[in-house]
């Protein structure tokens, strides 16, 4: 009796096993088949001004992209030029390729009846949903007399991420959260000119190797000395560590020196 009760306890842990792995395997196959959602606008709430004066009862149109076409809503302005969009999902089904999704936002009849004026456009592939692009539009306020520019926006849940750029007529609630600030901005271009002077030293060590034997080399170590030399213009501009600031002069020597070769020759 008891061995049956044994065989039978063994059949049904056997077939209960089997059916999770079948279960796993048939939704990691089907998973595919099912659609989810794909955000391609936040909530919106956002003002606009003309010369600082609020825009009433002006009409705001919001394109999405997505799946390569625009879709269109529109809303109008209250008597303090306050608009507002719900937040707008779409059903997707997964993809491995990458999928554009973009959003951008138009004031009707400006600056005159019968125009639009883009005031605000961001994109990204596959989804906008993030706490960084949610807080972003939480809060903005923009100007249409002002210039259309670029910037740049963090990933709060991923602060070392790539900064996603955008461009707007506006200034935003949450800025110093989630916006990119001109001294963030400059510190990385100040980086990256340092990086491009030892490139350039490098490759000016490479091409100096066929110096007296290869006239493209000597057009090559001329145009990266004289790049060098205007880079660490603009670094001695930037910079404010006393240390690299030293070390300017050193590197400008480095450079001239070459320069100083090749024109040698060419007067020999």
């Amino acid at each position: 009796m008891w061995g049956i009760q044994r065989s039978t306890l063994k059949c049904i842990l056997v077939g209960l096993f089997v059916l999770l792995i079948n279960n796993s395997a048939e939704a990691g196959v089907f998973g595919w088949f099912k659609r989810i959602d794909v955000q391609v606008s936040p909530e919106i709430k956002g003002a606009i001004a003309l010369e600082g004066k609020p825009q009433a009862d002006m009409v705001i149109k919001r394109g999405t992209f997505f799946d390569d076409s625009w879709s269109w809503d529109s809303t109008r302005t209250d008597a303090d030029g306050h608009f507002y969009f719900a937040e707008k999902l779409v059903k997707a089904r997964p993809v491995l390729y990458e999928r554009q999704v973009a959003l951008q936002l138009l004031a009707v009849d400006y600056p005159k009846k019968g125009d639009e004026d883009l005031f605000f456009r961001m994109g990204t592939s596959h989804n906008l949903k993030s706490p960084s692009s949610d807080l972003l539009a939480a809060g903005m306020h923009c100007e249409l007399n002002a210039d259309y520019t670029i910037s740049y926006m963090k990933y709060i849940e991923n602060p070392s991420g790539v900064w996603r750029g955008f461009h707007s007529k506006c200034r935003f609630l949450h800025a110093d959260k989630v916006v990119v600030s001109q001294a963030e901005l400059d510190a990385v271009d100040l980086e990256q000119n340092w990086e491009s002077v030892y490139r350039l030293l490098s490759n000016i060590e490479r091409s100096s190797e066929v110096i007296n034997t290869d006239k493209y080399a000597r057009d090559d170590i001329r145009s990266y000395a004289e790049s060098g030399i205007l880079i660490l213009q603009q670094i001695h501009e930037q910079e404010t560590s006393p240390e690299k600031l030293n070390s300017i002069p050193r590197l400008k020597q480095q450079f001239q020196t070459y320069l100083d070769l090749l024109n040698k020759d060419v007067q020999q």
